[in-house]
């Protein structure tokens, strides 16, 4: 048996594959390395741990509604030999928390987070983002998969049915999704538990996200929509929009007006 760390799908998944992204866009639109980093909604918080120690001269900070983030100590066991990097904290914060009176970061980065914020405030949410970035500082975002896809409901663990979710009546759904998750464990990643998470999706298209940061003031650096091959059914196609049928994952970057010749100093986080 393979017990090593590469042999974990969440230690390639969340410690290798998605921060190796993120150090990608860092590399192509960033002018330096940057000093403060900060992974906004960082659930366990790997991503977080990656790029602490891609990046061990910044200071990297993983927020999150949760303490989900506690088990990042449990991850650094199993997987880094218990290694710790210095610069690397973790804080909850309150739904409603401005992030721009809390610190200012050179790039703040949000991995499948935005989908999960209330449709009415993400605008708000999104403004501040981009208010809590130093000059020329860059918003990294993905959400992956996206509603409208064909497996947008974060469901297909119980229904591996493309576009399931958008055909069939809400009270079928829920029974089928409910009815594949009997006799499994309670609690997280279970059918009812990810049901309700299910309902609580804002429903955000690609296009419509990449406007919210354009409104918010930020230039866009990079706006990528991966889309399937699968073609969507008919009806979903004449009752939808075909375009965010198929976008099943958004990478974007944005970045902060870039500073002027007088400045350019790199913000620190507030104490």
């Amino acid at each position: 048996m393979n017990n090593s760390p590469a042999s974990d799908p969440q230690f390639r998944a969340h410690y290798i594959a998605s921060p190796a992204q993120i150090r990608d866009a860092i590399t192509a639109h960033a002018g330096r390395d940057p000093q403060v980093i900060v992974d906004f909604g960082c659930g366990r918080g790997i991503k977080t741990l990656a790029l602490a120690n891609a990046y061990p001269g910044a200071e990297v900070v993983g927020l999150d509604i949760t303490r989900a983030f506690q088990h990042a100590r449990d991850f650094a066991n199993a997987h880094l030999e218990g290694v710790w990097p210095a610069n690397l904290r973790y804080e909850q914060i309150e739904p409603g928390d401005r992030l721009a009176e809390r610190l200012q970061a050179d790039v703040i980065f949000s991995w499948s987070v935005l989908e999960h914020v209330d449709r009415e405030i993400l605008p708000e949410v999104v403004a501040d983002m981009g208010a809590a970035l130093t000059p020329g500082g860059l918003v990294i975002s993905q959400i992956a998969p996206l509603y409208y896809s064909p497996f947008g409901s974060h469901l297909r663990a119980f229904l591996d049915e493309p576009w399931a979710h958008l055909m069939l009546p809400h009270h079928h759904l829920r029974a089928r999704v409910l009815a594949a998750g009997e006799g499994k464990p309670e609690g997280p990643g279970s059918a009812e538990w990810m049901f309700a998470r299910y309902e609580e999706l804002n429903r955000i298209t690609a296009p419509e996200l990449f406007g919210y940061f354009r409104a918010a003031g930020l230039s866009s650096l990079q706006e990528d929509m991966r889309k399937v091959a699968l073609e969507p059914p008919e009806p979903l196609r004449l009752s939808h929009d075909p375009l965010a049928l198929r976008v099943y994952e958004l990478f974007s970057v944005h970045a902060a007006p870039a500073p002027s010749r007088r400045g350019g100093l790199l913000g620190r986080l507030r104490r």
